[in-house]
């Protein structure tokens, strides 16, 4: 310690540790760095770190000698200096050279720090000088179990350990030596800041009272300019003006060792950016780790260096940090943004060698800056750098962004590992407000540092608003009265609003007292260019181009007026290119005037950030139209530019090109899709009147397919088209006015008819047809009086088409439709069809057509009246009287297509007609009005002498019986005329009951009924299979043959029979069976029919039936079989069961030589019960190859 006349004590402070405590060592020079600006130290005490590896004042290392050597000579020794400072941890050091070094006790030292620590204390001893002070880290040393040097490790720990029990008494435990502990490098600041404070407070006061109460030096402060940042964020180079975070950087440097990837996570304004920039990065740096740092460069106010945000060069985060690794690497930044890109993971080439830290700030710009696309790609990089082993990469985030990450499963994993939660500062707030002052030797007015604490609260918003408002209270004090004084006082403060009210005080006394008029204009124009809203109505930052903001002068003006007022800041992006931006997002909140205003166009804003976000995704993908807005989308978009005067980029202002304009080449394509040019008129007739201007032009193109599609879509959209259609109409060519008459047909308003009138004196007779149809589809008592003026056209179609438009326009247009029946026959047969259209009150002009001698109109008239149905019945009744028999025949035509049953009695009086045609017409009808009575009496036109009648007869009974066969089978019985023609009718009947006929007495009937139900085919089964059982014998019969007819429809339900419990039943469905099976061997049977022979086994059983009838006809039905019933019989032959094996050999007998060789098998064969069978069937077969075959067998042919 020195101290000379006014000159101030100097102190000597010897640093000793091992290496593993370097974070401890900063500590220390720091904290000896700060006490000496302390108001009761500065200008009475000098310090000196004395330590070998004090920057600019260390002990040169000799290659020739020990290191503690090299220390000795170079330095002063521990027991020269003041205050000897001793760190330990888990290590005690490198042991130093013996016998050269040797303890009092005659052994070796085990380090420097021991020897440094022995020589303090001895001095201390003998001298009182130095001071030596002791701390020992007590948080836990972990150790990898698996490491090489594990060993050595746990040897320094013990080391220490036993350096710490030899200052205490073996014997008694007594304290020998003191020392304090600490748990972290915050720790350790702590409690050494009280310790140095307390020794220079002793040292001072010892001093000769001469010195002690000289004057402080008229020193300068240790910091030049305002030790507040305002609204930026403190940087390394602020270090030792950032205080109160001590305990937060030692977390955060912790968990940056321990993980490659750490999110400083807190509110907006929290510190979170400061916390990185002043603490880690300085923290690292002071303790020498070797890592490649950010750097920043306080001139140039710009960064360096692996720190970034993701959306400082616009919103490709790859180009952000490709901008930071190209000159770490030499190439080019775009190359490398495209290639990251493309491969994420290759961010790990072009990290620089050794370790690494990754400073992205701002992270949440990942979500409103960045575009959608890129966010998982970038964190892919992000990830594949944090777990490269080389780079540690540390990012802050706002809070409210938090979820936003657990929505990328990836980022997810990397909050899982690593994250710092940032809350408002509470017991260091008043040192983050006073200890800077000290640096700068500022004071505050008594009372007023305890009220900004006070003010700013624990609200982590508050912080930025803290920051600026102790930057202007510097402002308003260091050059008071143009001299510096220092002095921050309390009037200033509440001059500037306080805490809360600083930013935006200021913000508004810049904006209403340093801006003119037209700079003030300017204001939504540059704000609408630095303020972003996100989907969730947050304000953020945005960093344009000062090239983008217009408004020429005064948004310039404005600018940099707030730039000067540092609300604004401005800088160069990595091309070099100025940009400006809010200093601060407290900002947004503060200032009552931009808040308002953000407010008010806060939709505007996020549409404009939406909508730029969806022009970049449409650029990403190629500018695909699947990512293209609709025009619903983009109106809003339109308003929004119109409100906001915006200017967008060009790839914004390509997106959002009007959707008609992008639809309209669908349309000029005739070779496009047909569904997809109904799609876009589908979506042109939604877009609505906007589209009107566009498709009036496509109306006059040369393709047909165009015009139409344009004239539907006109049509569609109404009222808006109807004063373009018409004015093409007045001037388009004669392609145009078709296509514009037949929009305006779709148009369903009364300006239409009316503009309507002038095409029906177009030159273009298409033009005038298209409107005549126009008209008649619009109606209206206007269209109708129109039309009527067109039956007169001098175009057969139009009047044509013109007098079957009345017909829509009820009675009122009869007698327009009267005047066209005057002009031609096409007109007349319209004004018929008409008239029908009009109802009742048209069928006397319809009959007047009818009995007219025009054949052409006579068909009209008839048709119509036949649509007009009852109505006209009365009126067409004594018609079938009239002189004229074709009038007769088509009266009797046109009631049969009405099908009124009241007409019958004199369409059966018709049928005396003297012409044959009138008679068929008259039966034809009466079949159609369900005259079923009148079948007894129709029954004697059968024997009409014309052969069309007595056919067109037949067919009328036909189906008039088709629910009731019993007239026509009556006729059939009584054998009266025309039998022939009953029988042809009756084949055309579908009574079920026809079945029953069967049991007729007369033959004939029942072949007919036969031959019938034989066309029946299926339908007819049922019935039948119902008459097996029948005790009449004939009835029985003529079922079963008619089943046999039927075939292979019958077979199931026959084979079904063969199990019924009536013995008749039975056997009649198995001769029935065998006369189908006869029939199959005799032609092809149908593909896919039941075939008989799945009546087989059945037919086995029924060989064993009781009734003697039933196995008759059950082997007569296997003999019809013929080979394919073989294996049934010569099983039949062993049955146990006398009867069966006798029905077999009449099957046998039956078949007979085809039977033959299977017989002779099994009489050879003494051991089978079906040897006498067998034998007795060849003797009855009698074949000479069944006789010879016996006496070969030795058994006599013929029976004895």
């Amino acid at each position: 310690m020195s101290a000379r006349g006014d000159m101030p004590i100097h102190l000597r402070v010897f640093l000793s540790s091992p290496g593993d405590v370097a974070g401890e060592r900063a500590v220390v020079r720091s904290v000896v760095e700060q006490v000496q600006y302390d108001p009761f130290v500065r200008g009475r005490v000098t310090f000196e770190v004395v330590a070998w590896d004090q920057p600019g004042g260390g002990a040169p290392m000799m290659a020739t000698e020990t290191p503690q050597a090299s220390v000795n000579r170079g330095l002063p020794r521990p027991s020269e200096c003041d205050i000897v400072v001793v760190v330990l941890w888990s290590r005690m050091g490198t042991p130093l050279p013996f016998p050269e070094y040797t303890r009092p006790d005659g052994g070796p030292y085990r380090s420097g720090t021991e020897w440094e620590y022995e020589d303090a204390v001895r001095g201390a001893r003998a001298g009182g000088r130095p001071k030596v002070l002791v701390y020992r880290r007590t948080s836990k040393v972990l150790l990898d179990s698996d490491a090489g040097d594990v060993d050595q490790l746990l040897a320094q720990k013990r080391l220490v350990d036993d350096f710490f029990a030899r200052m205490r008494d073996k014997r008694t435990g007594a304290a020998l030596g003191g020392h304090k502990k600490y748990a972290s490098p915050e720790g350790l600041r702590v409690e050494f800041e009280h310790d140095l404070k307390s020794l220079v407070h002793d040292l001072v006061t010892a001093a000769p009272p001469a010195t002690a109460l000289l004057p402080r030096a008229d020193m300068a402060p240790a910091w030049e300019g305002s030790p507040f940042p305002g609204l930026r964020a403190f940087t390394p180079v602020d270090a030792p003006i950032f205080f109160g975070r001590g305990r937060e950087t030692d977390e955060l440097v912790a968990r940056v060792a321990a993980s490659g990837f750490v999110a400083v996570v807190g509110a907006s304004g929290s510190g979170k950016s400061s916390l990185v920039g002043a603490g880690l990065i300085a923290r690292l740096r002071e303790s020498g780790s070797g890592w490649a740092l950010p750097a920043y460069d306080g001139d140039g106010r710009r960064w360096s260096g692996l720190r970034f945000t993701p959306g400082e060069v616009g919103d490709d985060p790859f180009l952000a940090v490709a901008a930071r690794l190209a000159p770490l690497t030499g190439a080019n930044a775009a190359a490398v943004a495209q290639r990251l890109a493309a491969e994420p993971g290759a961010v790990v080439e072009y990290l620089p060698a050794g370790t690494s830290l990754m400073f992205v700030d701002q992270f949440e710009e990942l979500f409103t800056t960045v575009e959608p696309a890129r966010v998982r790609l970038w964190v892919q990089l992000v990830e594949a750098a944090a777990l490269s082993g080389r780079c540690h990469v540390v990012v802050t985030l706002r809070a409210d962004f938090y979820h936003r990450c657990l929505e990328v499963p990836q980022l997810a994993r990397l909050l899982e590992a690593g994250q710092l939660p940032l809350g408002a500062p509470t017991d260091t707030l008043y040192d983050m407000i006073a200890r800077p002052a000290e640096r700068a030797d500022l004071r505050f007015e008594e009372g007023l540092a305890g009220r900004i604490v006070r003010d700013t609260g624990a609200d982590p918003d508050a912080l930025p608003l803290l920051a600026y408002t102790l930057d202007e209270l510097y402002r308003a004090g260091v050059h008071r009265d143009g001299r510096r004084d220092g002095l921050l006082d309390l009037t200033a403060y509440e001059r500037l609003g306080g805490v809360q009210g600083a930013i935006g005080t200021r913000a508004e006394n810049v904006f209403t007292g340093l801006l003119d008029d037209r700079a003030r204009a300017a204001f939504s124009r540059v704000f609408r260019e630095l303020v972003r809203v996100d989907e969730n109505g947050r304000s953020t930052r945005r960093r344009p181009r000062l090239a983008q903001i217009t408004g020429g002068r005064p948004a310039r003006r404005l600018i940099e007026v707030f730039t000067q007022a540092r609300l604004l800041v401005q800088s160069k992006d990595e091309a070099d290119q100025p940009v400006v931006y809010v200093a601060h997002e407290a900002l947004f909140g503060s200032w009552r005037r931009l808040a308002d205003w953000v407010q008010a166009v806060r939709d505007d804003l996020l549409l404009e950030h939406k909508v730029t976000a969806a022009a970049a995704e449409w650029a990403e993908h190629g500018r695909d139209e699947a990512f293209r807005w609709p025009h619903e989308r983009l109106e809003p978009v339109y308003a929004m530019v119109q409100r906001l005067g915006a200017e967008l980029d060009a790839a914004t202002a390509a997106f959002v090109e009007p959707e008609h304009e992008r639809l309209f080449p669908v349309l000029r394509d005739a070779a496009v899709e047909g569904y997809r040019r109904q799609n876009a008129m589908d979506r042109l007739v939604t877009i609505g009147p906007a589209t009107v201007p566009g498709l009036l032009e496509m109306v006059e193109d040369p393709s047909p397919v165009v015009r139409d599609a344009a004239a539907t879509v006109l049509g569609r959209l109404g009222e808006p088209a109807v004063d373009g259609l018409v004015a093409v109409l007045g001037r388009g060519g004669p392609d145009a006015r078709l296509a514009a008459v037949g929009a305006l047909r779709r148009i369903n308003v009364p300006r239409a008819v009316r503009e309507l009138a002038p095409a029906l004196r177009d030159e273009d007779a298409r033009v005038r047809s298209a409107a005549v149809g126009a008209l008649g589809a619009l109606g209206g008592a206007d269209a109708r009086d129109l039309l009527g003026s067109a039956v007169t056209d001098e175009a057969a179609d139009v009047r044509w088409l013109a007098a079957g438009a009345l017909g829509a326009f009820g009675p009122d247009a009869v007698p327009h439709l009267l005047a066209a029946s005057r002009t031609d026959s096409e007109a007349t047969e319209s004004a018929r069809r008409a008239l029908l259209a009009i109802g009742e009150r048209a069928v006397e002009p319809l009959l007047d057509g009818l009995t007219g001698p025009d054949t052409d109109k006579r068909v009209n008239a008839a048709a119509a009246l036949a649509a007009l149905g009852t109505t006209a019945v009365p009126r067409l009744v004594p018609l079938l009287a009239d002189d004229d028999a074709d009038v007769r025949w088509r009266v009797c035509d046109i009631l049969a297509a009405i099908g009124d049953g009241s007409a019958a009695g004199p369409l059966l009086a018709a049928l005396e007609d003297t012409e044959p045609a009138v008679r068929a017409g008259a039966a034809y009808a009466l079949a159609k009005v369900g005259a079923v009575p009148a079948v007894p009496a129709m029954l004697g036109a059968l024997a009409d002498p014309d052969h069309d009648v007595r056919w067109a007869v037949a067919d009328a009974i036909a189906e008039l019986s088709a629910s009731s066969t019993q007239p026509l089978l009556d006729a059939l019985s009584a054998r009266a005329p025309g039998t022939p023609m009953v029988s042809a009718a009756l084949g055309r009947c579908t009574d079920p009951a026809l079945v029953s006929w069967l049991r007729s007495d007369h033959e004939a009937v029942r072949d007919r009924v036969r031959d019938v139900l034989v066309t029946w085919g299926e339908p007819a089964v049922p019935g039948l299979l119902e008459l097996l059982p029948d005790p009449d014998r004939p009835a029985r019969e003529a079922a079963a043959r008619t089943l046999a007819g039927i075939g292979s429809a019958a077979v199931p339900g026959l084979i079904e029979r063969l199990d019924s419990p009536a013995p008749l039943a039975r056997s009649a469905a198995a001769r029935t069976l065998g006369w189908i099976g006869a029939e199959e061997r005799q032609t092809s049977w149908p593909l896919g029919a039941p075939h008989p022979h799945r009546a087989l086994p059945a037919l086995e059983r029924l060989l064993g039936d009781p009734e003697p009838a039933c196995r008759d006809a059950a082997a007569d039905a296997l003999a019809r079989f013929g080979e394919h019933a073989l294996p049934v019989v010569w099983r039949a032959l062993a049955a146990p069961a006398t009867p069966t094996r006798q029905a077999a050999v009449r099957a046998a007998v039956r078949i007979g030589a085809a039977a033959a060789p299977g017989l002779l098998s099994i009489a050879a064969d003494a051991a089978t019960p079906a040897q006498a069978p067998a034998v007795e069937a060849l003797r009855a077969i009698a074949t000479p190859a069944a006789l010879f075959g016996l006496t070969e067998l030795g058994v006599t042919p013929a029976r004895t």
